[in-house]
Protein backbone atom coordinates (compact mmCIF):
# COMPACT_ATOMS: atom_id res chain seq x y z
CA UNK A 1 0.00 0.00 0.00
CA UNK A 2 1.52 3.14 -1.14
CA UNK A 3 2.23 5.43 1.73
CA UNK A 4 1.39 8.94 0.41
CA UNK A 5 0.50 10.49 -2.38
CA UNK A 6 3.90 12.20 -3.66
CA UNK A 7 4.79 7.82 -3.53
CA UNK A 8 2.27 7.03 -5.77
CA UNK A 9 2.52 9.82 -8.11
CA UNK A 10 6.30 10.26 -8.03
CA UNK A 11 7.77 6.66 -7.81
CA UNK A 12 8.89 4.49 -11.17
CA UNK A 13 7.53 1.25 -9.66
CA UNK A 14 4.22 -0.60 -10.84
CA UNK A 15 3.63 1.46 -13.82
CA UNK A 16 1.78 -1.39 -15.44
CA UNK A 17 -0.68 -1.88 -12.88
CA UNK A 18 -4.08 -1.60 -14.13
CA UNK A 19 -5.45 0.77 -11.82
CA UNK A 20 -9.50 1.54 -13.16
CA UNK A 21 -11.48 -0.56 -15.83
CA UNK A 22 -14.47 0.21 -17.60
CA UNK A 23 -16.71 -2.49 -17.23
CA UNK A 24 -19.43 -1.88 -19.76
CA UNK A 25 -17.17 -2.57 -22.39
CA UNK A 26 -13.90 -0.21 -22.53
CA UNK A 27 -10.73 0.08 -22.14
CA UNK A 28 -8.32 0.12 -18.90
CA UNK A 29 -5.81 2.27 -17.47
CA UNK A 30 -2.55 2.07 -15.87
CA UNK A 31 -0.81 3.28 -13.21
CA UNK A 32 1.71 4.95 -15.33
CA UNK A 33 -1.29 6.05 -17.40
CA UNK A 34 -2.55 8.62 -14.27
CA UNK A 35 1.10 10.00 -13.79
CA UNK A 36 1.36 11.12 -16.94
CA UNK A 37 -2.15 12.64 -17.11
CA UNK A 38 -1.91 14.17 -13.71
CA UNK A 39 1.78 15.90 -14.86
CA UNK A 40 0.01 16.90 -17.92
CA UNK A 41 -2.98 18.47 -15.84
CA UNK A 42 -0.60 20.19 -13.02
CA UNK A 43 1.69 21.63 -15.46
CA UNK A 44 -2.05 23.19 -17.25
CA UNK A 45 -3.31 24.42 -13.86
CA UNK A 46 0.65 26.00 -12.77
CA UNK A 47 0.51 27.71 -16.12
CA UNK A 48 -2.96 29.07 -15.32
CA UNK A 49 -2.04 30.27 -11.88
CA UNK A 50 -5.37 28.43 -10.61
CA UNK A 51 -5.75 28.66 -7.46
CA UNK A 52 -9.10 26.40 -6.82
CA UNK A 53 -10.73 24.37 -9.06
CA UNK A 54 -14.32 22.39 -9.06
CA UNK A 55 -13.84 18.77 -9.95
CA UNK A 56 -17.24 18.17 -11.61
CA UNK A 57 -17.09 14.15 -12.98
CA UNK A 58 -17.96 10.91 -11.70
CA UNK A 59 -15.95 9.30 -14.45
CA UNK A 60 -13.14 7.49 -11.26
CA UNK A 61 -10.06 7.89 -13.67
CA UNK A 62 -10.53 11.18 -14.80
CA UNK A 63 -11.55 12.18 -10.96
CA UNK A 64 -8.08 11.17 -9.54
CA UNK A 65 -6.61 12.62 -12.39
CA UNK A 66 -7.84 16.15 -11.44
CA UNK A 67 -7.58 15.15 -8.00
CA UNK A 68 -4.02 15.10 -7.61
CA UNK A 69 -3.17 17.36 -10.66
CA UNK A 70 -4.57 19.83 -8.28
CA UNK A 71 -2.88 18.79 -5.30
CA UNK A 72 0.34 18.96 -7.41
CA UNK A 73 -0.09 21.96 -9.05
CA UNK A 74 -0.90 24.09 -5.47
CA UNK A 75 -4.62 23.95 -7.18
CA UNK A 76 -7.14 23.26 -3.83
CA UNK A 77 -9.34 20.93 -5.44
CA UNK A 78 -13.73 21.54 -4.33
CA UNK A 79 -15.88 18.72 -4.57
CA UNK A 80 -19.12 20.41 -5.02
CA UNK A 81 -22.56 19.06 -3.63
CA UNK A 82 -24.12 18.57 -6.70
CA UNK A 83 -23.14 18.81 -10.49
CA UNK A 84 -26.17 20.65 -11.45
CA UNK A 85 -25.56 23.62 -13.98
CA UNK A 86 -27.82 25.69 -11.16
CA UNK A 87 -25.94 24.60 -8.12
CA UNK A 88 -22.25 25.57 -9.52
CA UNK A 89 -23.48 28.77 -10.25
CA UNK A 90 -24.43 29.65 -6.98
CA UNK A 91 -21.17 28.45 -5.85
CA UNK A 92 -18.45 30.07 -8.43
CA UNK A 93 -17.50 32.31 -5.90
CA UNK A 94 -15.60 29.11 -4.42
CA UNK A 95 -13.61 28.41 -7.27
CA UNK A 96 -11.54 29.63 -10.20
CA UNK A 97 -12.23 26.80 -12.65
CA UNK A 98 -14.10 24.05 -13.64
CA UNK A 99 -12.59 20.71 -14.46
CA UNK A 100 -15.19 18.76 -16.08
CA UNK A 101 -15.43 15.20 -17.82
CA UNK A 102 -17.08 16.69 -20.75
CA UNK A 103 -17.53 20.40 -21.95
CA UNK A 104 -18.49 22.02 -25.49
CA UNK A 105 -15.21 24.11 -25.99
CA UNK A 106 -12.66 23.35 -23.45
CA UNK A 107 -12.04 26.53 -21.42
CA UNK A 108 -14.97 28.31 -22.01
CA UNK A 109 -16.26 30.61 -19.22
CA UNK A 110 -13.74 28.69 -17.06
CA UNK A 111 -14.75 24.58 -17.73
CA UNK A 112 -11.62 22.56 -18.65
CA UNK A 113 -11.83 19.23 -20.30
CA UNK A 114 -10.06 16.93 -18.15
CA UNK A 115 -9.57 14.11 -20.78
CA UNK A 116 -8.80 17.13 -23.27
CA UNK A 117 -6.40 18.32 -21.35
CA UNK A 118 -4.42 15.70 -20.00
CA UNK A 119 -4.25 13.75 -23.47
CA UNK A 120 -3.07 17.02 -25.62
CA UNK A 121 -1.17 19.44 -22.84
CA UNK A 122 2.56 18.92 -22.90
CA UNK A 123 3.81 18.12 -19.57
CA UNK A 124 6.58 20.55 -17.92
CA UNK A 125 9.64 19.69 -16.46
CA UNK A 126 9.80 16.98 -13.21
CA UNK A 127 6.28 16.13 -11.52
CA UNK A 128 6.08 18.62 -9.05
CA UNK A 129 6.16 17.51 -5.18
CA UNK A 130 2.53 16.78 -3.30
CA UNK A 131 2.24 17.58 0.60
CA UNK A 132 0.65 16.05 3.10
CA UNK A 133 -0.91 19.19 4.09
CA UNK A 134 -2.12 20.13 0.63
CA UNK A 135 -6.14 20.76 1.22
CA UNK A 136 -9.20 20.16 -0.21
CA UNK A 137 -12.84 21.26 0.34
CA UNK A 138 -15.40 19.28 -0.33
CA UNK A 139 -19.53 19.92 1.24
CA UNK A 140 -21.83 17.95 3.74
CA UNK A 141 -24.33 16.54 2.59
CA UNK A 142 -26.98 18.30 3.63
CA UNK A 143 -29.84 16.12 5.00
CA UNK A 144 -29.94 17.79 8.00
CA UNK A 145 -29.68 21.22 6.41
CA UNK A 146 -28.05 23.63 4.30
CA UNK A 147 -24.42 21.88 2.94
CA UNK A 148 -21.46 23.11 4.88
CA UNK A 149 -18.18 23.61 3.18
CA UNK A 150 -15.32 21.43 4.92
CA UNK A 151 -11.52 21.37 5.00
CA UNK A 152 -9.31 18.20 5.30
CA UNK A 153 -5.29 17.91 3.71
CA UNK A 154 -4.30 14.93 1.55
CA UNK A 155 -2.64 12.95 5.21
CA UNK A 156 -6.31 13.32 6.55
CA UNK A 157 -7.65 11.29 3.35
CA UNK A 158 -4.62 8.48 3.34
CA UNK A 159 -5.11 7.67 7.49
CA UNK A 160 -9.06 7.16 6.62
CA UNK A 161 -8.43 5.11 3.98
CA UNK A 162 -5.63 2.93 5.71
CA UNK A 163 -7.69 2.72 8.60
CA UNK A 164 -10.41 0.82 6.68
CA UNK A 165 -7.69 -1.10 4.83
CA UNK A 166 -6.79 -2.50 7.72
CA UNK A 167 -10.41 -3.45 8.60
CA UNK A 168 -10.95 -5.41 4.85
CA UNK A 169 -7.45 -5.74 3.67
CA UNK A 170 -7.95 -9.99 3.62
CA UNK A 171 -11.48 -9.11 2.13
CA UNK A 172 -9.53 -7.08 -0.76
CA UNK A 173 -6.86 -9.28 -1.40
CA UNK A 174 -9.93 -11.85 -2.87
CA UNK A 175 -11.41 -8.81 -4.95
CA UNK A 176 -10.46 -8.32 -8.89
CA UNK A 177 -11.94 -5.07 -8.64
CA UNK A 178 -13.90 -1.87 -6.53
CA UNK A 179 -17.45 -1.10 -7.88
CA UNK A 180 -19.55 1.70 -6.34
CA UNK A 181 -22.83 3.22 -6.34
CA UNK A 182 -21.84 6.31 -4.46
CA UNK A 183 -20.24 9.32 -6.13
CA UNK A 184 -16.45 10.49 -6.02
CA UNK A 185 -17.04 14.02 -4.61
CA UNK A 186 -19.13 11.87 -1.62
CA UNK A 187 -17.05 12.03 1.41
CA UNK A 188 -17.31 8.16 1.75
CA UNK A 189 -16.98 7.46 -2.30
CA UNK A 190 -13.80 9.68 -1.97
CA UNK A 191 -11.92 7.69 0.47
CA UNK A 192 -13.14 3.99 -0.81
CA UNK A 193 -14.58 4.38 -3.65
CA UNK A 194 -11.69 5.88 -5.41
CA UNK A 195 -8.60 6.03 -2.61
CA UNK A 196 -8.69 2.99 -1.18
CA UNK A 197 -8.23 1.13 -4.74
CA UNK A 198 -5.80 3.11 -5.78
CA UNK A 199 -3.22 2.80 -3.04
CA UNK A 200 -3.74 -1.02 -2.88
CA UNK A 201 -3.83 -1.20 -7.10
CA UNK A 202 -7.09 -2.70 -7.14
CA UNK A 203 -8.64 -1.74 -10.26
CA UNK A 204 -11.82 0.64 -9.76
CA UNK A 205 -14.64 0.45 -12.20
CA UNK A 206 -14.91 4.03 -14.02
CA UNK A 207 -18.39 4.38 -13.61
CA UNK A 208 -20.85 3.91 -10.73
CA UNK A 209 -23.53 0.77 -10.92
CA UNK A 210 -27.04 2.51 -11.27
CA UNK A 211 -28.87 -0.30 -11.29
CA UNK A 212 -29.07 -3.74 -8.77
CA UNK A 213 -29.24 -5.81 -11.81
CA UNK A 214 -25.63 -4.47 -12.88
CA UNK A 215 -23.92 -6.55 -10.33
CA UNK A 216 -24.68 -9.83 -11.36
CA UNK A 217 -23.40 -9.06 -15.10
CA UNK A 218 -19.79 -8.35 -13.77
CA UNK A 219 -17.37 -10.69 -14.35
CA UNK A 220 -14.90 -11.37 -11.35
CA UNK A 221 -15.35 -10.46 -7.88
CA UNK A 222 -16.28 -7.51 -7.08
CA UNK A 223 -15.52 -5.18 -3.48
CA UNK A 224 -18.59 -3.05 -3.55
CA UNK A 225 -18.94 0.84 -2.15
CA UNK A 226 -22.64 1.10 -2.02
CA UNK A 227 -25.18 3.07 0.73
CA UNK A 228 -28.07 1.86 2.93
CA UNK A 229 -30.36 3.20 0.03
CA UNK A 230 -29.45 1.08 -2.68
CA UNK A 231 -28.75 -2.28 -0.51
CA UNK A 232 -32.65 -1.57 0.75
CA UNK A 233 -33.41 -2.23 -3.16
CA UNK A 234 -31.91 -5.91 -3.51
CA UNK A 235 -35.12 -7.80 -3.05
CA UNK A 236 -35.35 -10.77 -5.85
CA UNK A 237 -31.72 -9.40 -7.21
CA UNK A 238 -29.43 -12.52 -8.76
CA UNK A 239 -26.48 -13.53 -6.01
CA UNK A 240 -23.41 -12.05 -7.18
CA UNK A 241 -19.81 -13.55 -5.00
CA UNK A 242 -18.66 -10.53 -3.76
CA UNK A 243 -15.13 -10.18 -1.42
CA UNK A 244 -16.73 -7.43 0.53
CA UNK A 245 -19.34 -4.84 0.93
CA UNK A 246 -18.69 -1.67 2.26
CA UNK A 247 -21.66 1.04 2.97
CA UNK A 248 -21.97 4.26 4.56
CA UNK A 249 -24.28 7.61 4.65
CA UNK A 250 -26.74 5.98 6.81
CA UNK A 251 -27.87 3.34 9.34
CA UNK A 252 -28.17 0.29 7.30
CA UNK A 253 -31.63 -1.27 8.63
CA UNK A 254 -31.83 -4.75 9.32
CA UNK A 255 -33.74 -5.88 6.34
CA UNK A 256 -31.43 -4.62 4.29
CA UNK A 257 -28.34 -5.99 6.15
CA UNK A 258 -30.20 -9.73 5.29
CA UNK A 259 -31.09 -8.96 1.43
CA UNK A 260 -27.30 -7.49 1.22
CA UNK A 261 -25.89 -10.71 2.53
CA UNK A 262 -28.61 -13.26 0.46
CA UNK A 263 -27.30 -10.96 -2.69
CA UNK A 264 -24.00 -10.77 -2.41
CA UNK A 265 -22.81 -14.13 0.14
CA UNK A 266 -21.43 -12.06 2.71
CA UNK A 267 -21.51 -9.78 5.53
CA UNK A 268 -22.30 -5.91 5.31
CA UNK A 269 -19.16 -4.06 6.93
CA UNK A 270 -20.67 -0.66 7.79
CA UNK A 271 -19.05 2.75 8.56
CA UNK A 272 -20.27 5.74 10.52
CA UNK A 273 -18.43 8.71 9.89
CA UNK A 274 -19.45 12.09 8.36
CA UNK A 275 -17.73 14.65 6.06
CA UNK A 276 -16.19 16.64 9.12
CA UNK A 277 -14.41 13.36 11.12
CA UNK A 278 -14.33 11.13 8.49
CA UNK A 279 -15.22 7.27 9.09
CA UNK A 280 -14.82 6.78 12.17
CA UNK A 281 -16.22 3.54 13.29
CA UNK A 282 -17.64 0.56 11.85
CA UNK A 283 -19.78 -3.26 12.59
CA UNK A 284 -20.14 -6.15 10.38
CA UNK A 285 -23.21 -8.36 9.58
CA UNK A 286 -25.74 -6.47 12.60
CA UNK A 287 -28.04 -3.78 10.62
CA UNK A 288 -30.54 -2.28 12.53
CA UNK A 289 -29.58 -0.86 16.12
CA UNK A 290 -26.07 -2.95 16.68
CA UNK A 291 -23.21 -1.40 18.31
CA UNK A 292 -20.33 0.16 16.63
CA UNK A 293 -16.65 -0.04 17.21
CA UNK A 294 -14.36 2.91 16.76
CA UNK A 295 -11.62 2.01 13.61
CA UNK A 296 -8.14 2.14 15.51
CA UNK A 297 -7.16 5.49 17.10
CA UNK A 298 -10.82 6.93 16.99
CA UNK A 299 -12.29 7.39 20.13
CA UNK A 300 -15.88 8.01 21.05
CA UNK A 301 -17.66 9.93 24.22
CA UNK A 302 -20.75 10.20 25.27
CA UNK A 303 -21.60 14.15 26.24
CA UNK A 304 -25.59 15.01 27.60
CA UNK A 305 -26.50 12.05 25.34
CA UNK A 306 -24.56 13.52 22.05
CA UNK A 307 -21.70 11.20 20.69
CA UNK A 308 -18.28 13.09 20.53
CA UNK A 309 -16.16 11.20 18.37
CA UNK A 310 -11.95 11.56 18.38
CA UNK A 311 -10.12 11.05 15.34
CA UNK A 312 -6.33 11.56 13.71
CA UNK A 313 -7.64 12.75 10.47
CA UNK A 314 -10.52 14.81 11.35
CA UNK A 315 -9.91 18.51 13.00
CA UNK A 316 -6.22 17.20 14.31
CA UNK A 317 -7.45 15.13 16.80
CA UNK A 318 -9.70 17.35 18.48
CA UNK A 319 -12.70 16.25 19.81
CA UNK A 320 -15.93 16.92 17.65
CA UNK A 321 -19.36 16.84 18.90
CA UNK A 322 -21.95 15.46 16.25
CA UNK A 323 -25.68 15.40 15.45
CA UNK A 324 -25.93 12.11 17.03
CA UNK A 325 -27.68 10.87 20.46
CA UNK A 326 -25.80 7.85 21.24
CA UNK A 327 -24.90 5.69 24.81
CA UNK A 328 -22.15 4.19 25.38
CA UNK A 329 -21.77 -0.08 25.17
CA UNK A 330 -18.88 -2.01 26.93
CA UNK A 331 -15.18 -1.85 25.00
CA UNK A 332 -15.63 1.87 23.89
CA UNK A 333 -18.54 1.06 21.29
CA UNK A 334 -21.64 2.83 21.12
CA UNK A 335 -25.05 2.52 20.20
CA UNK A 336 -26.85 5.36 17.73
CA UNK A 337 -29.77 6.62 18.91
CA UNK A 338 -31.49 8.77 16.14
CA UNK A 339 -30.45 12.48 15.18
CA UNK A 340 -30.82 15.51 17.29
CA UNK A 341 -32.24 17.11 14.52
CA UNK A 342 -35.08 14.75 14.43
CA UNK A 343 -36.69 15.63 17.75
CA UNK A 344 -39.65 18.02 16.63
CA UNK A 345 -42.02 19.77 18.89
CA UNK A 346 -45.84 18.64 17.81
CA UNK A 347 -48.04 20.76 19.76
CA UNK A 348 -45.89 21.50 22.88
CA UNK A 349 -45.10 17.92 23.25
CA UNK A 350 -41.52 16.72 22.16
CA UNK A 351 -41.40 14.28 19.49
CA UNK A 352 -38.51 11.81 18.25
CA UNK A 353 -39.10 10.95 14.66
CA UNK A 354 -36.77 8.29 14.85
CA UNK A 355 -38.51 6.72 17.80
CA UNK A 356 -41.55 6.91 15.16
CA UNK A 357 -39.83 5.40 12.64
CA UNK A 358 -38.74 2.77 15.12
CA UNK A 359 -42.36 1.54 15.75
CA UNK A 360 -43.92 1.99 12.01
CA UNK A 361 -41.08 -0.10 10.76
CA UNK A 362 -41.87 -2.95 13.66
CA UNK A 363 -45.53 -3.03 11.95
CA UNK A 364 -46.25 -5.55 9.87
CA UNK A 365 -47.64 -4.08 6.63
CA UNK A 366 -44.46 -1.25 7.25
CA UNK A 367 -40.79 -2.40 5.66
CA UNK A 368 -39.12 1.35 5.70
CA UNK A 369 -40.57 4.87 7.26
CA UNK A 370 -39.29 8.26 7.37
CA UNK A 371 -41.44 10.36 9.72
CA UNK A 372 -41.37 14.33 8.98
CA UNK A 373 -43.05 17.21 10.52
CA UNK A 374 -46.06 18.86 8.83
CA UNK A 375 -48.21 22.23 8.80
CA UNK A 376 -50.96 21.88 7.69
CA UNK A 377 -53.76 24.92 7.77
CA UNK A 378 -51.49 26.42 10.95
CA UNK A 379 -51.94 22.73 12.64
CA UNK A 380 -48.81 20.79 13.30
CA UNK A 381 -48.87 16.74 12.67
CA UNK A 382 -46.25 14.29 11.26
CA UNK A 383 -46.51 12.79 7.73
CA UNK A 384 -44.68 9.61 7.19
CA UNK A 385 -43.57 8.25 3.93
CA UNK A 386 -43.51 4.80 3.74
CA UNK A 387 -42.06 1.77 2.08
CA UNK A 388 -44.93 -1.19 1.81
CA UNK A 389 -43.88 -5.24 2.86
CA UNK A 390 -45.69 -7.68 0.71
CA UNK A 391 -48.34 -7.63 3.35
CA UNK A 392 -48.84 -4.13 3.31
CA UNK A 393 -49.16 -4.02 -0.52
CA UNK A 394 -52.35 -7.17 -0.17
CA UNK A 395 -54.15 -4.82 2.84
CA UNK A 396 -53.91 -1.57 0.44
CA UNK A 397 -54.64 -3.40 -2.17
CA UNK A 398 -58.07 -5.12 -0.91
CA UNK A 399 -59.17 -1.71 1.32
CA UNK A 400 -58.47 1.08 -1.01
CA UNK A 401 -56.49 4.47 0.46
CA UNK A 402 -59.02 5.37 2.74
CA UNK A 403 -59.67 2.46 4.99
CA UNK A 404 -56.42 1.10 4.93
CA UNK A 405 -55.02 4.50 6.65
CA UNK A 406 -57.84 4.65 9.06
CA UNK A 407 -56.85 0.62 10.08
CA UNK A 408 -52.89 1.76 10.16
CA UNK A 409 -53.47 4.41 12.31
CA UNK A 410 -55.76 2.20 14.69
CA UNK A 411 -53.44 -0.35 14.76
CA UNK A 412 -50.59 2.15 16.23
CA UNK A 413 -52.88 3.34 18.65
CA UNK A 414 -51.12 0.59 21.42
CA UNK A 415 -47.37 1.50 20.77
CA UNK A 416 -47.57 6.01 19.78
CA UNK A 417 -49.79 8.64 21.41
CA UNK A 418 -52.06 9.96 19.26
CA UNK A 419 -49.89 12.83 18.46
CA UNK A 420 -47.01 10.74 17.78
CA UNK A 421 -49.28 8.80 15.14
CA UNK A 422 -48.68 10.22 10.82
CA UNK A 423 -51.91 11.92 10.14
CA UNK A 424 -50.94 11.99 6.54
CA UNK A 425 -49.29 8.69 4.64
CA UNK A 426 -47.22 8.99 1.53
CA UNK A 427 -46.45 5.62 0.20
CA UNK A 428 -43.58 5.03 -2.36
CA UNK A 429 -42.07 1.95 -3.68
CA UNK A 430 -38.02 3.84 -2.61
CA UNK A 431 -37.58 7.55 -1.20
CA UNK A 432 -36.37 10.51 -2.60
CA UNK A 433 -32.97 10.23 -2.80
CA UNK A 434 -29.85 12.67 -3.13
CA UNK A 435 -27.31 12.09 -5.58
CA UNK A 436 -25.41 10.87 -2.43
CA UNK A 437 -27.55 8.27 -1.64
CA UNK A 438 -28.78 10.27 1.47
CA UNK A 439 -32.11 10.35 2.27
CA UNK A 440 -33.12 14.31 3.10
CA UNK A 441 -35.74 15.39 5.37
CA UNK A 442 -36.31 18.27 2.67
CA UNK A 443 -36.95 15.87 -0.17
CA UNK A 444 -39.67 13.68 1.84
CA UNK A 445 -41.50 16.67 2.48
CA UNK A 446 -41.56 17.45 -1.32
CA UNK A 447 -43.87 14.21 -1.32
CA UNK A 448 -46.49 15.79 0.55
CA UNK A 449 -46.15 19.73 -0.92
CA UNK A 450 -47.18 18.40 -4.06
CA UNK A 451 -50.09 17.35 -2.84
CA UNK A 452 -49.30 13.71 -4.96
CA UNK A 453 -50.73 10.36 -2.96
CA UNK A 454 -47.86 7.58 -4.50
CA UNK A 455 -48.75 4.12 -3.93
CA UNK A 456 -46.70 1.03 -3.85
CA UNK A 457 -46.69 1.04 -7.49
CA UNK A 458 -48.82 3.27 -8.95
CA UNK A 459 -49.56 7.46 -8.59
CA UNK A 460 -52.79 9.35 -8.39
CA UNK A 461 -54.16 11.97 -7.35
CA UNK A 462 -56.59 11.02 -3.99
CA UNK A 463 -57.69 13.21 -0.85
CA UNK A 464 -55.88 12.28 2.54
CA UNK A 465 -57.98 9.77 4.69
Amino acid sequence: MFSSADALLRGTEHGSAVISRDLRGGGAKTLSDLRRDVHALASFLSSRGISRAAIVTDDTYLFETAFFACAAAGTVPVLPASVSEGYLSRCQRLFDAVLAEDCAVSGRDGTFSIAMLAAEYEPRGAMPPVSDTSPYMMFTSGSTGAPKLVTHTFSDLFLEARAAFRLLSGALTRSDFACATVPCRHAFGLAFRVMMPILTLLPASVRCAVYEEEFSAMAGIPFIVTSPAFLKRLDGVRRTDASAVMSAGGVLPAFAAELAEKAFGCQVTEIYGSTEAGAFASRTGLGGSGAWKPLPGNFATIKDGMLCVQSPYARGGHLFRTDDLAEGAPDGRFILRGRSGRAVKIEDNLISLDDVDAYLRSHGWIRDARSVRLIRGGREEIGCAAILTDEGRDSLSSLGSGKFEIALRKSLRSVLDPLEIPRSWRFVERFPESSMGKIRDCDILELFAAGAYQEAGRSSQEGQG
